[in-house]
């Protein structure tokens, strides 16, 4: 939270307050650690569906966009036409080194089902920080900025 009079409100509730291991414990509810009934979950998702209609879909919508959590819809479309004109192009045998070859023969092209334990190929710079920089996708497709790596290695990078 960026404004300090904001966030000392928030933490006002427990300022100062000692947590005993009872106190920790009186505060979750075990109802919530149960699974649903079928009955339960049937009128949950009445309701929801009830809730959720194309008109409260859009004022949502819209609402999200207002508070910046969302992306409005031309802001999308923009980014997927530089994501299409950014990806590497070409046959990634034919641009990576000795080494990235030899991991490619040893492990395989990465395939979730087949292989997840396959390579892949990423962008060192990449796509999104392209797109924020507006870097031209010619650059960020460069083979010099992609490479070949472990698809585990890929997700966990991501995942920072």
């Amino acid at each position: 939270m960026k404004d300090p009079k904001i966030r000392y409100l928030v933490g006002s509730a427990n300022r100062g307050k000692k947590f005993s291991l009872q106190r920790i414990k009186n505060m979750y509810i075990p109802i919530y650690s149960e699974p649903h009934t079928e009955e339960t979950k049937k009128k949950i998702g009445k309701k929801s569906s009830e809730k959720w209609t194309p008109s409260y879909k859009k004022k949502f919508k819209r609402k999200m966009v207002e508070l910046g959590y969302w992306k409005s819809i031309d802001e999308i479309e923009e980014y997927r036409l530089y994501h299409k004109l950014s990806y590497w192009t070409g046959n990634m045998f034919n641009t990576c080194s000795e080494n990235e070859r030899k991991i490619m023969i040893e492990y395989g092209i990465f395939h979730p089902v087949n292989n997840s334990g396959g390579v892949s190929r990423d962008h060192r710079f990449s796509i999104k920080e392209g797109f924020i920089n507006k870097v031209y996708p010619e650059i960020i497709r460069h083979p010099c900025n992609c490479e070949i790596m472990l698809q585990s290695d890929n997700s966990k990078k991501h995942s920072k």
